[in-house]
C-alpha cells in the first residue's frame, strides 16, 4: 500500500491557528509553501520541486530573517542570515542543516566580523576576527571548534593586546598595557578562564587577582598602593553577585552589582552605601559625586568609583 502523501496539507499549532499549508506530490514537498506565526502573520513562504527548493523566514512583522536552499526539510547550499535592520549578518554553507565549509560575519554597518571554516559544524582552520572599523581584533587556529595554537588578539589601533598559547583550548594567556608591560597573566582551560589570574597596573604592581574554576572566579581587587580595595565574582568575563567596595583603612565604602535593565543593549548599575556621615565615595570625576544619604543610587553604561572593572575582554581571556 502506498502511503505517500499527496495533494494538499495543513498543519496546526496546538490551539488550531494555521502553522503551515502547502503541496505533497509522491510525499515530498511541492510547490508553494506557507508558515506562519500564531497569530496568522506571514512567518516563511517556501517553493520546492519534489523535495528541494528554496526556503526564506522573516522577522515577525518585519523583512527577511533568512534565506537559503533546502532539501528533504534541511538546510543544504549557501544561506544568508539579516539582522532586523536588513544588513546581512552571516553568510555560508550549510550541509544537512550544519555548517560546513567557509562563512563570514558581519556588523550591522557590514563591515566583516569574521570569517573563517567550519566542518560537521565546528569550527577548523584559520579564523579571523576584527573590529567595526575594519582593524583585526584576533586571528588563529581553530580546531573543533577549540582555539588552537598561537593565537594573537590586538587593540583598535592596531598594536598588539594579548597572545595566547594554546592546545584545543587549554594554555596561556598574557595582556599588555599600552606601554607594553604585563596586564594580566592567566590560563585558560577549553576556552574559560582557569586556574590563578593576576592583574597588573600599568607600572607593574599588583591590581588584583583571581582564582578560576570553568570560568567562574573570586575576585580581589588592590590599591596601587597595597591596600585592598574590592572583592567580588567573575563569571564568563562579566561581574556577578554584589561586589563590596573598601577605603583604604579597610572599611567597607558600599556595594556594587549589576541589574538587568529593559532596553537592547544597555546594563544598570547600582552602589548601595553606608549612610554613616562623612564616609568618602569613590568617585571617576569632580562632577559624578554621588551623596553618602542615597542608600541606592542607579546608573547606566558606567561606574563612578575608580577600582579595577575587569572588561569582558580582559577577565574572560579576550579570546
Amino acid at each position: 500500500m502506498n502511503h505517500k502523501r499527496d495533494s494538499l496539507w495543513t498543519y496546526y499549532y496546538e490551539l488550531g491557528e494555521v502553522l503551515k499549508q502547502g503541496e505533497y506530490c509522491k510525499g515530498l514537498q511541492h510547490k508553494q509553501w506557507n508558515y506562519f506565526y500564531e497569530d496568522g502573520e506571514c512567518k516563511a513562504v517556501a517553493s520546492y520541486d519534489n523535495g528541494a527548493g528554496t526556503y526564506t523566514e522573516y522577522f515577525y512583522k518585519g523583512g527577511v530573517k533568512m534565506s537559503g536552499p533546502v532539501s528533504k526539510n534541511v538546510s543544504n547550499g549557501i544561506w544568508s542570515y539579516y539582522y532586523d535592520t536588513g544588513t546581512l549578518k552571516a553568510k555560508g554553507y550549510e550541509v544537512d542543516g550544519v555548517k560546513n565549509g567557509r562563512w563570514e560575519y558581519y556588523y550591522e554597518n557590514d563591515s566583516l566580523a569574521s570569517r573563517g571554516n567550519y566542518v560537521h559544524g565546528a569550527k577548523e582552520g584559520q579564523w579571523h576576527f576584527y573590529f567595526a572599523n575594519g582593524v583585526p581584533s584576533s586571528e588563529g587556529l581553530m580546531s573543533e571548534g577549540l582555539r588552537d595554537g598561537y593565537w594573537k588578539l590586538y587593540n583598535e589601533n592596531g598594536s598588539l593586546k594579548a597572545e595566547a598559547n594554546l592546545l584545543n583550548g587549554t594554555g596561556s594567556y598574557k595582556e599588555y598595557h599600552d606601554n607594553n608591560k604585563l596586564k594580566i597573566d592567566g590560563f585558560i582551560k577549553e576556552d574559560k578562564n582557569h586556574g590563578h589570574w593576576d592583574y597588573f597596573y600599568d607600572d607593574g604592581t599588583l591590581e588584583g587577582k583571581a582564582d578560576f574554576e570553568e570560568g567562574e572566579g573570586d575576585y580581589v581587587g588592590y590599591y596601587q598602593s597595597g591596600e585592598l580595595k574590592m572583592k567580588g565574582v567573575i563569571k564568563d568575563g562579566e561581574h556577578v553577585g554584589t561586589w563590596a567596595l573598601f577605603d583604604k583603612d579597610g572599611s567597607v565604602i558600599g556595594y556594587y552589582e549589576l541589574l538587568p535593565f529593559n532596553s537592547k543593549s544597555e546594563e544598570v548599575s547600582k552602589i548601595e552605601v553606608s549612610t554613616t556621615d562623612n564616609i568618602p565615595l569613590p568617585v571617576l570625576s569632580s562632577d559624578s559625586i554621588v551623596s553618602h544619604k542615597m542608600p541606592l543610587y542607579k546608573m547606566r553604561n558606567k561606574v563612578r568609583y575608580n577600582p579595577f572593572v575587569p572588561k569582558s575582554g580582559e577577565s574572560k581571556g579576550v579570546i
